[in-house]
């Protein structure tokens, strides 16, 4: 499943500029990331929503903000992030490619009793969707965030981890969760040994009080 399709190709050209598409905006981290990009960011901003419509979507993520959205400065789409084109048709997903320089990609579905197969689509599927993104318009710079869970192997207990500790023993990880991280994440890492520009980041324990 970390494989990417060989004719998956960035775009050529500088990545950056445009809107910054963020998914998982109603999360915990999402959430909050939104209210730093209204404020310390000029850009305009797109949220991919789980919804029933732009409208629902909108009211979605207006329920999760500590702040008013900022008119003009964010748009809000319903999307479904388990399906192709997270359910959108060809011409608004081609136009959100078009428009989106930079990709956050914060969704996930977090679940420790589902199993790896479960949890694929969401965690995955949607992963190599965005990647399709950086395929067309804008060359995009992606943040990826993944998870420290995927180093949470026997092999690695008790030992002093770092940025560059190998993704070794895939097999040993414990739980669905942590499996679909780490698919994910070496697919950035596999897009990025092929031109793509990425970021990724582990958070630990994420708890909202």
């Amino acid at each position: 499943d970390a494989a990417l399709p060989s004719d998956l190709q960035p775009r050529p050209g500088t990545p950056g500029g445009g809107q910054i598409l963020v998914t998982g905006a109603t999360g915990v981290v999402g959430s909050r990331l939104i209210g730093e990009l209204l404020q310390h960011s000029a850009a305009p901003v797109c949220c991919l929503v789980r919804a029933s419509s732009d409208i629902a979507a909108l009211q979605r993520l207006e329920s999760r903000l500590a702040t008013p959205i900022a008119q003009g400065r964010l748009s809000v789409v319903a999307a479904d992030l388990t399906q192709p084109r997270f359910g959108l048709s060809q011409d608004r997903f081609a136009a959100i490619a078009a428009d989106t320089g930079t990709v956050i990609h914060c969704a996930a579905e977090l679940d420790f009793l589902k199993p790896y197969e479960a949890l694929r689509p969401a965690n995955v599927q949607a992963t190599l969707e965005l990647l399709s993104l950086g395929a067309s318009g804008r060359p995009k710079h992606y943040i990826y965030l993944s998870s420290i869970s995927v180093l949470e192997t026997p092999a690695h207990a008790g030992r002093r981890l770092t940025e560059d500790t190998p993704l070794d023993f895939p097999d040993s990880l414990a739980v669905g969760y942590a499996q679909s991280k780490w698919v994910g994440e070496k697919m950035m890492w596999a897009a990025a040994d092929r031109g793509f520009a990425v970021d990724i980041l582990r958070p630990g324990w994420i708890v909202d009080g």
